[in-house]
């Protein structure tokens, strides 16, 4: 007679298995989320730059005052605008650095959901042989039996 552990071991195998899939699938959409805001901080950060080399006025000669002073202006906001997108793509950092650690965190479950399958399995093939051993003993047990009853007793 099995026992209700052993017959939804395979059950809960398939079970282990699946979720192990999922958190390993989980880690890498994890991990492709991650990249995908890392490189664009970086776009963020190069647009920054090149939005403050940009607006760097050059030397001219014969410039009036109030075209000064709309040229300094222009790169105030333009400045104002670079320090915008890094907060933005020190935004996207941390947020990938979040998704990082949370695809850390699925590869750990999936570690763990691994290690409990294989022992699940382990315990599955020990309790299978110990079966198949009480299953032989048995039969030895009734070849046994019958032997001793067909066969009189020598005298």
């Amino acid at each position: 007679m099995r026992s209700r552990t052993d017959r939804t071991a395979h059950r809960l195998l398939a079970l282990k298995a699946a979720q192990m899939h999922l958190a390993r699938a989980a880690a890498a959409t994890q991990a492709q989320q991650g990249a995908a805001q890392r490189c664009e901080a970086e776009a963020l950060r190069a647009q920054a730059e090149d939005t403050v080399a940009q607006a760097i006025p050059l030397p001219e000669p014969g410039l009036s005052r109030s075209a000064l002073y709309d040229r300094l202006r222009t790169l105030a906001v333009a400045r104002a605008h670079a320090l915008e997108l890094q907060q933005a793509a020190g935004d996207l950092d941390t947020q990938a650095a979040a998704c990082e650690e949370r695809a850390q965190a699925s590869r750990q479950q999936a570690r763990a959901h691994q290690r409990k399958q294989s022992k699940l399995d382990h315990w599955q093939q020990q309790q299978r042989r110990a079966q198949a051993r009480r299953h032989h003993q048995r039969q030895y047990q009734h070849h046994l039996e019958d032997v001793s009853c067909r066969f009189p007793p020598p005298r």
